[in-house]
């Protein structure tokens, strides 16, 4: 066995020295070991291997261990029985898998298709985007106050998604900082959501209005785009105002089917379900932290319509 030695030291440090590591006292190297305990101080017994130095070299404690190299047991060289390998907080936690919450989002999806609550092809689907608050202060209260004023000028975070319009469920969610225009995060949200089901009419406010988004729609997915038209440019010589420009913005122009768009409203449901069940404040800061508790609550409402539904069924089938 390994021969221990027991020695005695001072957990004080040394006295305040004067140039060329003088000290001001005259009794003890440094008054590393005074002559005389002070009440407050007590000895404390410590352990090491024989052979080694009981005190550290230059004098003082802790100096020169950044010279000195460490030497580490290797890890092949432990013993397989060594708990140290089986203490999970030892063996340090597991890097997480990246898109993980991609694959959380298409497993909701394929379970409300298994549990038939929405169709193989949906036949409308609408897309909107919403605020969220960063700070939990009722916007009355921040505009009353003057304390709080500066808050609605600042970035917030914001939600585009795109929702199956019978059965609420969200398909497709991006998470941005506004305020920002919509039409930025159209073609990322679209094509996330049609690559975990297929629908065939989309429909979208004014603020997604562009040629540009029809002809994406229309011609490159094969979707029928509704979105109303705006007026834009200046105002003719005569006060009317500017010809409708592009093929798809001019046939909306003309025949506009609102009993059709009248479904776009189910998105704000869907915004209205998350804010009143989960709440509109978020409870993170850093944009990381808040991109990932969106997701988290946007997976979390289709749950719970999977969950609300399936419970339904079952007592029907019991009634």
């Amino acid at each position: 066995m390994t021969d221990i030695v027991f020695h005695e030291h001072y957990n004080q440090r040394p006295d305040r020295a004067g140039e060329g590591g003088s000290c001001r006292r005259k009794r003890g190297p440094c008054g590393l070991f005074p002559p005389q305990e002070p009440s407050q101080v007590h000895s404390t017994a410590a352990v090491c291997a024989a052979g080694l130095a009981p005190v550290l070299p230059h004098g003082l404690s802790g100096a020169g261990l950044l010279d000195r190299q460490v030497d580490r047991t290797p890890a092949d060289s432990r013993h397989p029985d060594d708990p140290s390998l089986l203490d999970p907080l030892l063996r340090g936690k597991k890097a997480s898998k990246k898109n993980a919450a991609s694959g959380l989002f298409d497993a909701t999806i394929a379970l409300a298709r298994c549990r038939e609550i929405i169709t193989a092809r949906s036949s409308k689907a609408a897309i909107d985007s919403t605020g969220l608050e960063t700070r939990h202060v009722s916007v009355y209260y921040t505009r009353r106050s003057n304390r709080q004023r500066g808050h609605l000028r600042h970035r917030w975070p914001k939600l585009s998604a795109i929702c199956d319009t019978k059965s609420h469920i969200i398909l497709g969610a991006v998470v941005d900082r506004g305020p920002r225009r919509d039409y930025a995060e159209f073609r990322p949200i679209l094509y996330q959501a049609l690559s975990r089901h297929r629908f065939d009419t989309l429909l979208a406010d004014a603020g997604y209005e562009g040629e540009g988004i029809h002809e994406l729609c229309r011609h490159e997915l094969g979707i029928r785009s509704i979105i109303p038209t705006t007026l834009r440019g200046r105002r003719r010589l005569d006060g009317r105002p500017s010809a409708m420009t592009g093929r798809y913005r001019k046939k909306l122009h003309r025949s506009f089917p609102r009993k059709t768009y009248g479904q776009r409203w189910q998105i704000e449901t869907v915004f209205s379900m998350i804010k009143r069940r989960l709440g509109s404040a978020l409870h993170n800061r850093k944009p990381f932290s808040i991109n990932r508790e969106v997701i988290l609550r946007v997976l979390t409402h289709n749950l719970m319509i999977i969950r609300r539904l399936l419970a339904s069924f079952q007592q029907s089938i019991a009634v």
